[in-house]
């Protein structure tokens, strides 16, 4: 470093002159304030909230960040699609959207509650307000709508399930494909406990994440994979999924216990259970009980074109 002249530059030191050295490239972004939130995309894209009011975008998993400041006032939440648009809405109304994480535009403000949360389905963008005031925005013609919820539903979190919009309350969900008419959820089967859903992304409750209130999904139970196709036994459904565990899809179980899973690449699938529990399925979805010889519990299958051959205990085959 003798051929450098370095200067404090506060959070980090900065190289003002070099001699000798004709390449320089960033090995890190420094920022001086902690990251309060962030938001997944998709494709490797999210993005990233700092308590100076820095909106980060990375397009590559994480390996690069770039940090813009973005609006003037204080930012709550994140959203947007993978490739753009990005969404950063917030205190006093504050709608501002980039098409490059970069550069931010401020929309109009409808309301001076503060928004605390925002979900973005196509072009169409659902705020919501600490106060619950709902705002549609649709991106395509910047239009706002100020909306609301059924009386007597207040909301807690916005999610998305696909194409649909989620408000999740105290005791209920809402679903809504235009975010302007909602209709109670009904989950495929009772979920767990009161305040929890069934979506694509698993079993969704409120909860934290990170320093903010927020949705927060799981699911576990026992994996079976047949070609692309996972299927998971949870405790109140079957989830499947053709995009490695990305979104599921729910159904009730086709038997109550399900020892295995198999059947041909794109279908049919099979379903064994004990004590003869058997269903079969040609979509992986829809599943209809056959009935076996209940003295036996068969363990396992294979198929071959039109032959099936399972095998149980006591040495059971049938076929």
């Amino acid at each position: 470093m003798d051929d450098a002249k370095v200067t404090d530059g506060g959070s980090a030191q900065v190289i003002k002159e070099a001699r000798g050295l004709s390449h320089w490239s960033a090995a890190h972004a420094f920022i001086a304030s902690p990251l309060i939130g962030g938001v997944p995309l998709g494709r490797g894209e999210a993005l990233a909230l700092s308590a100076n009011n820095l909106v980060g975008l990375t397009q590559d998993a994480g390996r690069t960040w770039n940090f813009s400041p973005h609006v003037e006032s204080h930012t709550r939440a994140l959203t947007g699609l993978p490739g753009g648009p990005y969404i950063a809405v917030g205190q006093g109304g504050a709608i501002n959207i980039s098409t490059d994480g970069r550069q931010w535009e401020a929309l109009p403000r409808y309301t001076g509650d503060t928004l605390v949360d925002a979900i973005l389905i196509e072009d169409t963008l659902l705020t919501l307000g600490a106060k619950g005031t709902l705002v549609r925005v649709n991106l395509a013609r910047k239009e706002q709508r100020i909306s609301a919820f059924p009386k007597g539903f207040n909301a807690r979190a916005l999610g998305r399930d696909n194409e649909h919009f989620l408000a999740f309350g105290k005791n209920d969900t809402l679903e809504s494909r235009d975010a302007l008419t909602w209709a109670r959820r009904e989950a495929p089967t009772p979920p767990t406990s009161s305040n929890q859903s069934y979506t694509s992304q698993g079993l969704c409750s409120l909860g934290r994440v990170g320093a903010r209130r927020g949705v927060v999904c799981t699911l576990s139970g026992l994996a079976h994979r047949v070609g692309e196709r996972l299927f998971l036994q949870t405790s109140r459904t079957l989830a499947t999924s053709t995009d490695e565990g990305k979104t599921w899809r729910h159904t009730p179980p086709p038997i109550p216990q399900i020892h295995r899973i198999f059947g041909a690449h794109g279908g049919p699938y099979f379903a064994l259970g004990p004590d003869g529990a058997f269903a079969v399925s040609q979509t992986g979805t829809e599943w209809s009980p056959k009935a076996l010889p209940k003295s036996r519990t068969f363990r396992d299958g294979i198929i071959d074109g039109n032959l099936v051959l399972l095998v149980g205990e006591l040495g059971g085959i049938m076929r």
